[in-house]
């Protein structure tokens, strides 16, 4: 990552509307790459310790005598899962299959907790990088460009907008553990049943147009808070000067 990229995400007048916000996300997640991948890794494995766990109840409700239908001869998903235990006892195979669920329940706990440990990590350190550079270019701008920035934008740029470039990094990624989460449960739909997949993707498709419409004008409505911000910490600036 070059000295001019970072001076770019570092400068109030990135705050504003019309910025790069690739550009911005790329600068502030590049010097974290061993925390960005250990976070991916975590949410990964989460997602599918989670999933394992949601496939193991097929066995246990085999195992009750309470599968309804969905582990039949037709269905190899099922049979396959079901054969996991097939060593076991039909006594001990309930308990056991509990056991697995359980195992896979603890896994996944441990591995969302780590993984948000590893967020608010990454998160602070993204925002400090970024007031960091903001400060760098503050004492180092001319006093022209200062004038015409204005103490409002920089002071909202050090308390808004600094953690809000965090949020957005740390969204990205989460937005792609999510997306994960999405492909992993809509595969153990298809397995299980694929009339069941069908109808959750239909409803999936009908809350997303519903929240699309929404959030339509979110865009514009954050655009116009971050500029209200800057005004609002400019009169608090003059307010104490």
């Amino acid at each position: 990552m070059t000295k001019e990229s970072l001076h770019g995400a570092g400068n109030p007048r990135d705050s504003v509307p019309g910025f790069d916000l690739r550009q911005i996300l790329r600068a502030a997640l590049s010097p974290h790459r061993a925390i960005v991948g250990a976070a991916i890794v975590f949410g990964f494995a989460a997602s599918l310790a989670e999933g394992i766990g949601i496939g193991l109840f097929i066995p246990f409700f085999q195992s009750l005598g309470l599968d309804g239908g969905v582990a039949s001869s037709e269905n190899w998903f099922s049979e396959t899962l079901g054969g996991l235990f097939v060593q076991i006892s039909e006594e001990q195979r309930v308990v056991a299959v509990g056991l697995a669920i359980l195992a896979a329940v603890l896994l996944k706990a441990l591995l969302s907790f780590g993984n948000t440990v590893l967020f608010a990590k990454l998160g602070a350190r993204i925002a400090h990088d970024y007031r960091k550079k903001i400060f760098e270019n503050v004492l180092t701008a001319d006093f022209r460009v200062l004038r015409r920035v204005g103490p409002g934008r920089i002071l909202n740029a050090l308390s808004e907008e600094s953690w809000r470039t965090a949020d957005a990094a740390t969204t990205m990624l989460q937005g792609i553990i999510t997306g994960f989460t999405l492909i992993l449960y809509s595969l153990l739909l298809v397995l299980i049943s694929w009339q069941m997949t069908i109808v959750v993707g239909l409803l999936l498709a009908v809350i997303a147009v519903a929240v699309r419409l929404v959030t339509s004008r979110a865009g514009s409505a954050g655009e116009e808070l971050t500029r209200t911000n800057a005004r609002v910490a400019g009169k608090m600036v003059d307010g104490v000067s």
